[in-house]
C-alpha cells in the first residue's frame, strides 16, 4: 500500500494528522499525501500535525519567533555597543594624553580663557567620532580632525 492510499483511508483529522506524513485539507474534508509546498488545497485550509493550527498560523508563528529573536539579537548588540563606548572613550583620552592632543587642546581652550574639563572635551568629541565611523576614517584621521575643529573654537 502506498502512502497516498494509507493517507486517503482515514476520514477524520485526528486520525490524518496522527501520521505526520499525511495532511487534513478542511475544503475538501480528504487526508493527503503531505506534500509540501504544493498540496492541492489552500494553505490556511491545511492541517499538519494537529488539527486546531493550519499551515498558515504554523508559518505565521515561525516568522513571528524569528522576528522576536532577531529583536533580542538587536537588544543585545545595541547593549554591548552601548557598553563599549565609555571603555573606547577612557582608551582615547589615554591615547589622547600620550600624543599630547588633549594638552594641546586644553591650552587652546585655556588661551581663549574658557574653562574644559576632559568630559566637556570628549562630549563634544563624540560627534566627530561617529562621523568618522561612519566614513571608515583612521585614528589619526580622527585625531586631525579633532584638532582642526577645536582650533575653529
Amino acid at each position: 500500500m502506498s502512502l497516498e492510499e494509507v493517507c486517503a483511508q482515514k476520514k477524520t483529522c485526528q486520525l490524518c494528522t496522527e501520521n505526520r506524513k499525511c495532511i487534513w485539507c478542511r475544503e475538501e474534508r480528504t487526508c493527503k499525501k503531505y506534500c509540501f509546498p504544493y498540496a492541492g488545497c489552500k494553505f490556511n485550509s491545511i492541517f499538519w500535525g494537529n488539527c486546531k493550527v493550519d499551515m498558515f498560523g504554523i508559518m505565521m508563528l515561525i516568522i513571528i519567533g524569528m522576528l522576536l529573536l532577531l529583536f533580542a539579537w538587536y537588544c543585545c548588540v545595541y547593549s554591548i555597543y552601548m557598553n563599549l563606548i565609555p571603555i573606547f572613550m577612557e582608551e582615547m583620552e589615554e591615547l589622547l594624553l600620550k600624543t599630547g592632543t588633549l594638552l594641546e587642546t586644553k591650552k587652546i581652550f585655556q588661551s581663549e580663557k574658557e574653562e574644559v574639563s576632559s568630559m566637556d572635551f570628549f562630549g563634544s568629541s563624540t560627534e566627530l567620532w561617529q562621523d568618522c565611523v561612519l566614513k571608515s576614517c583612521s585614528l589619526q584621521d580622527f585625531l586631525t580632525s579633532l584638532q582642526i575643529s577645536l582650533r575653529k573654537v
